[in-house]
């Protein structure tokens, strides 16, 4: 995938959306463009509403439409066979598998429009058309409020269709200066089991999700001393954002913000395996952050993270490229089993100086939230 370029972000024009490239991508605009059908239904992912270079402010939505009826079942008995041969009982929680895994059989419409209406706002936002190929059904496009604005930090948005339905997301406006935290969730806030792939898709289809101990309320005192905006970006599909939003605004709803997760088209659950394997989730995460610079140039961000993959690298990048203004601090959570190596954080976060990161373990999460960040403390 290409990603756009960044001066793009601020353009209101209409691009066919995909990931990792969540911010937009270069594509082919599809120029029909139809109403959402009484059978199919829209995810609606909470956006950012950020002021342009001249004031303006934009809105940066995502949506993505499908069949409404959504074969569930051919799912279940294909993704039955696939996890059995590597261990994992199908029969262990069928409700929570069958809903987190009903995205990945659903049908994406293409050449849909999207109307949003914005608490606040006279008039709709239109998003789409929806992409077609391996994007189906997807769209993101950042578009212009029309001479509106979003007057508080959090406002609620619906997708309305003709037939009378509604589907709800959550806009979040943030200023253009202050303070931000870009989070990774898998093992940095939810036990994940990142480095047990067995245990990780226990975690993910089956079992209820599990805070990090102590996280919950960290991000909360950060919210209360920092007021920042938060952005979780993290290397799962989109296929799993409901069960990620549901996560994130119960068990940290005072930290609550936009969630950025990856592409990942299957046409066949054996293709699970592709989740197990993971892929180039630096690369990702650094196209998401750059696209986080792109609109929020003059906001310092806390990033947090865990060892477990690519995030001391990924945050390392990140400082190098743009310094200590974007990315005032780093924190990584030393995950047990994993590279804790001082080797391989001095190779991470190389050229970055010592007091803008450190690495810590689960005693000493409830210590971070004394850190005076806005002292230039790290």
């Amino acid at each position: 995938m290409l990603p756009l370029a960044l001066a793009a972000l601020l353009a209101p024009t209409v691009l066919v959306a995909a990931r990792p490239a969540s911010f937009g991508r270069i594509g082919t605009p599809i120029h029909t463009r139809d109403a959402v059908g009484d059978k199919e239904t829209v995810v609606l992912f909470d956006s950012l509403a950020y002021e342009g270079p001249d004031g303006t402010q934009f809105l940066a939505q995502e949506a993505y439409v499908h069949k409404s009826q959504i074969d569930i079942q051919d799912w279940l008995d294909k993704a039955a066979d696939v996890l059995s041969s590597i261990g994992i009982d199908f029969g262990q929680d069928l409700a929570n598998a069958s809903e987190r895994l009903k995205l990945f059989a659903a049908i994406g419409v293409a050449d849909r429009e999207v109307n949003v209406v914005v608490d606040g706002l006279d008039t709709p936002v239109t998003v789409g058309p929806t992409a077609d190929g391996d994007d189906q059904g997807l769209t993101w496009q950042n578009v212009t409020l029309g001479g509106g604005e979003v007057a508080s930090a959090k406002v609620a948005a619906t997708a309305q269709t003709d037939d009378g339905r509604t589907f709800a997301s959550t806009v979040f406006a943030s200023k253009s200066d202050g303070w931000g935290v870009i989070s990774d969730i898998d093992d940095t806030i939810k036990i994940s089991h990142t480095l047990d792939k067995l245990a990780l898709l226990k975690a993910t289809f089956f079992e209820e999700p599990e805070p990090v101990a102590g996280m919950p309320e960290l991000y909360a005192a950060l919210a209360e001393k920092l007021d920042p905006q938060f952005v979780y970006v993290t290397g799962s599909p989109y296929q799993l954002y409901p069960f990620l939003h549901d996560f994130i605004n119960t068990t940290y709803n005072a930290s609550a913000g936009p969630i950025y997760t990856k592409n990942l088209t299957l046409t066949d659950p054996a293709d699970l395996i592709t989740f197990i394997k993971g892929g180039n989730t630096q690369e990702y995460k650094v196209f998401i952050i750059d696209a986080l610079h792109g609109i929020f140039p003059n906001k310092t961000f806390l990033g947090v993270g865990d060892s477990t993959e690519a995030d001391p690298e990924t945050y390392g990048e990140v400082f190098r490229k743009y310094g200590p203004d974007f990315l005032g601090c780093a924190w990584i959570r030393a995950v047990d089993g994993a590279n804790n190596t001082d080797e391989r954080f001095a190779e991470a976060f190389a050229d970055v100086p010592s007091d803008r990161w450190r690495v810590f373990t689960d005693d000493e999460i409830a210590g971070l939230a004394d850190i005076d960040l806005d002292g230039g403390a790290c």
